[in-house]
């Protein structure tokens, strides 16, 4: 898609690092190709955001798989507004409706057949590549994506409340 990942960035945040990233620092200098900087890039990314979510009860942040809004995007995205206290709108309906379709191929565009989006990100990829990204990404013990594969099950949304 044209970008770089730089995962490097995120250490030239001193508060950062010391709340966070610091036992990683090592890792996150050492990823070089492209699929290492964003396994890491990902990882630390991620491992902050879970972080900061676990450690305020008060938080209404609510981490839920991407797959788990592909696999059935319009009753779950009802489920989310539910769950954060939103009103769910006929506008709402019509734009996840109508954001499930292939008739749009363009690189950005917001329409897409939700459920094959799951497992797209292994179309083109070698599986180097693939381990590359793993072997940086999983030294965050994120408990997300276990054996590095997308699941339909949220990470949150599938739990009983």
């Amino acid at each position: 898609l044209g970008w770089e990942p730089d995962p490097r960035s995120l250490l030239e945040n001193p508060r950062l690092v010391a709340d966070h990233l610091e036992p990683f620092a090592d890792l996150i200098r050492g990823a070089r190709s492209f699929w290492e900087r964003a396994g890491a890039l990902w990882g630390a990314t991620v491992r902050v955001v879970h972080r900061q979510t676990q450690a305020d009860s008060r938080s209404r942040r609510l981490i839920v798989a991407y797959e788990w809004l592909c696999a059935d995007p319009l009753p779950r995205f009802q489920d989310l507004y539910r769950r954060l206290d939103l009103t769910w709108t006929p506008g709402a309906e019509r734009f996840i409706r109508s954001s499930d379709t292939d008739a749009d191929p363009r690189t950005y565009s917001m329409r897409r057949p939700t459920a094959r989006q799951i497992d797209k990100w292994k179309q083109g990829l070698a599986p180097e590549d693939i381990e590359a990204c793993r072997r940086f990404a999983e030294p965050f013990g994120l408990p997300y994506y276990p054996g590095f594969e997308p699941r339909v099950g949220s990470f949150a949304g599938d739990r009983p409340e």
